[in-house]
């Protein structure tokens, strides 16, 4: 944690405490989503990749190419 802290300048006490502040965290991962145009990752959305990559993977059972797939996908 010292390492991180010192990359962020920040105490480290407050990175240890930093995953028990829930509203923080949940504030910063919206930001972050905002920032990079990420969208949160719903059930709907588990759904549709899964349609999606069910006939792929029945097809061709090569790991990596799923996982590209999946990738460029989402």
């Amino acid at each position: 944690m010292q390492y991180i802290a010192q990359q962020i300048h920040v105490p480290a006490a407050a990175i240890h405490s930093y995953g028990q502040k829930e509203n923080t965290l949940w504030d910063h991962l919206k930001e972050i989503r905002k920032v990079y145009s990420y969208q949160e990752f719903t059930s709907k959305g588990y759904l549709q990749l899964l349609k999606y990559l069910l006939p792929l993977a029945l097809e061709n059972g090569d790991l990596l190419y799923l996982l590209n797939t999946c990738f460029e996908y989402l």
